[in-house]
């Protein structure tokens, strides 16, 4: 996991590994899956067809991530304005999303936007988030937004075309 961390400020690093401890503790049926090895004996140990996909395609992925995602996290020590390109992904694919970081960034605000955009800066705040997603059946960030409009290619449209006219 530290190595998996390692880019991540110590503050968020321990939060993930605090929220870890406590969802394992309260949600016994959540299963951490890190290293391919321990993937495959936890799913046969209790016989849950799987299937290694390796390398996929962004569409494919995203597909799969839309048919089988319940929760997106996100987490960016980034400052200012900048968002990333993954919260665009994340919003296409419509599940709740927990963004772990400042509250005070751009990338806090576009999240708390939506009516299942979560902004936790702590773990408590963090592991509240997991539980009302859970306990209130919450599936989707908002079901009123055109998911497309926040697709890739849209992105995409709105620095290319300038560059081309």
């Amino acid at each position: 996991m530290a190595a998996q961390l390692h880019e991540y400020t110590s503050d968020c690093t321990i939060s993930f590994i605090d929220l870890y401890e406590k969802t394992k503790r309260n949600f016994p049926q959540v299963r951490e899956v890190n290293k391919e090895e321990r993937l495959e004996k936890i799913l046969c140990d209790n016989e849950v067809p799987y299937e290694c996909k390796g390398y996929v395609e962004y569409a494919k992925g995203i597909q799969f991530l839309r048919s089988n995602s319940d929760i997106l996290l996100l987490s960016s020590d980034l400052e200012g304005v900048g968002l990333g390109t993954k919260v665009y992904d994340y919003i296409f694919c419509n599940k709740p999303i927990i963004f772990v970081g400042s509250e005070t960034t751009a990338l806090a605000s576009f999240v708390s936007s939506f009516t299942n955009g979560f902004v936790c800066t702590n773990k408590t705040e963090t592991f509240g988030a997991l539980e009302k997603i859970i306990s209130e059946k919450i599936d989707a960030l908002d079901d009123n937004i055109d998911v497309y409009s926040f697709s890739r290619g849209k992105q995409n449209e709105r620095y290319i075309n300038p560059l081309y006219s």
